[in-house]
């Protein structure tokens, strides 16, 4: 059995101090995603006299992939934005990385900062767990877009 999956070839770490600030270890990434405009535009095209609508998601860089939803009067494409922790600006000094970890470690501050963190990890868990409401909420969603699906055929 073969794979469909594309493999990423290994990411190279940008240099710090380059003169242009391209983000060069998403190049593969990128560079592999050319090879999807075709995969993903040909269920789109067979999806679309099925379905009222078709919705899709994704990142800047599938920007390219999605570009064909163009031509599809019943698909809405949606870019979400992720953000960086850091820019070039914020280079953290091995001082301030020693001081954060000892206020998480060894402090008041850090013993309530792991308490509320383990109250949340318990919430979270709780709530994608079968019958949470994230869970139950997914699940409303689901059947929501294949009872439109199925009603419009």
């Amino acid at each position: 059995m073969t794979s469909r999956f594309l493999l990423s070839p290994p990411l190279r770490t940008p240099h710090p101090h380059a003169y242009v600030k391209v983000p060069i270890h998403l190049q593969p990434s990128l560079d592999a995603s050319f090879h999807l405009r075709q995969p993903i535009a040909a269920p789109l095209h067979e999806l679309s006299p099925k379905a009222n609508r078709i919705v899709i998601i994704h990142d800047a860089l599938m920007a390219s992939v999605v570009q064909d939803a163009a031509s599809i009067l019943n698909a809405e494409t949606y870019a979400f934005h992720g953000i960086y922790a850091f820019t070039h600006e914020d280079i953290i000094k091995s001082s301030a990385i020693k001081e954060a970890v000892r206020r998480l470690m060894v402090s008041e501050e850090g013993d309530g900062m792991r308490r509320r963190a383990n109250e949340l990890r318990e919430c979270m868990q709780k709530s994608v767990a079968k019958g949470g409401v994230a869970s139950l909420e997914l699940e409303s969603f689901i059947a929501q877009i294949t009872r439109q699906i199925w009603d419009s055929n």
